[in-house]
């Protein structure tokens, strides 16, 4: 026998080791999901080339807008339509492994298509040294749900993650309201301030810590290196998001407005 053929079993083998399933490939309504996520939002911002927009985001930086209104879409779809699927299939999470339904497929598989989008949108656009947390952030997204739904296993832990767009929403909903020039003293502002944090806390932080506990209880159910490999995202994500929580912190309840730029973004260094 020689090496070459003493090798492949144990290639085969190990990736069959990703998952239960013995079958796994991407089924076809992922891929059409996933090709037909990232066109829609291609579509989307380039017909937002036609749409009105803030009078100081109607030359060059017009990127920005259609930027902000494609994340603000997608956490709209991806944050309710997650929190839709946990109420109405409690079930997906008794077994965050097997578990799991067409609609939380197509939403793994939509969602994936998104960060994929946007992750290009960014490099076209923006400085790498100015958006290094979202860049994180895509990446290891695309490996974790990439796994998911390869292997159609942990598809509802992938699920669970999404509900972090819930906060999502108040997050872009603040820059687009900084965009409008609306001002942080007015009672919109104010009120989306206090929703954006408390959610940030428990969709963010909250879900994050409660992934992690999860992943400890039932770490002899899971491949070592899936648990090296999401163990390593939520450390990631963790980091990223209080980067992104003390950036929130210092612009609307720390400094004062004199010293911070109103349109500015949280999202940029």
């Amino acid at each position: 026998m020689s090496t070459l053929d003493a090798i492949v079993p144990n290639i085969r083998r190990h990736v069959d080791d990703l998952g239960d399933s013995t079958d796994g490939m991407l089924s076809s309504i992922v891929i059409y999901t996933l090709v037909g996520s990232i066109l829609g939002f291609q579509c989307y911002n380039s017909a937002l080339n036609f749409a009105p927009c803030p009078k100081k985001y109607e030359g060059k930086d017009r990127y920005k807008w259609r930027n902000i209104m494609g994340s603000f879409l997608h956490a709209i779809i991806s944050g309710t339509s997650s929190l839709y699927c946990l109420y109405s299939s409690p079930e997906i999470l008794d077994d965050l492994i097997r578990n799991y339904n067409v609609h939380c497929e197509v939403l793994v598989a939509l969602s994936t298509g998104y960060f994929v989008y946007d992750l290009f949108d960014i490099l076209a656009y923006k400085r790498l040294a100015n958006t290094w947390p979202l860049l994180l952030h895509h990446v290891v997204i695309f490996c974790c749900f990439g796994i998911a739904m390869y292997t159609k296993n942990y598809l509802g832990y992938a699920l669970v993650s999404l509900t972090a767009e819930t906060n999502s929403i108040f997050l872009h909903a603040r820059q687009l309201l900084l965009m409008v020039n609306t001002s942080k003293q007015s009672k919109l502002y104010l009120v989306n301030s206090v929703i954006n944090i408390i959610t940030f806390l428990v969709f963010r932080f909250g879900v994050l810590l409660w992934m992690g506990w999860w992943l400890t209880q039932h770490a002899d159910e899971v491949p070592f290196l899936l648990v090296a490999v999401a163990t390593s995202g939520l450390v990631i994500m963790i980091v990223v998001n209080i980067v992104l929580f003390y950036r929130l912190l210092m612009s609307d309840f720390i400094l004062g407005k004199d010293r911070q730029p109103k349109d500015s973004s949280i999202l940029d260094k």
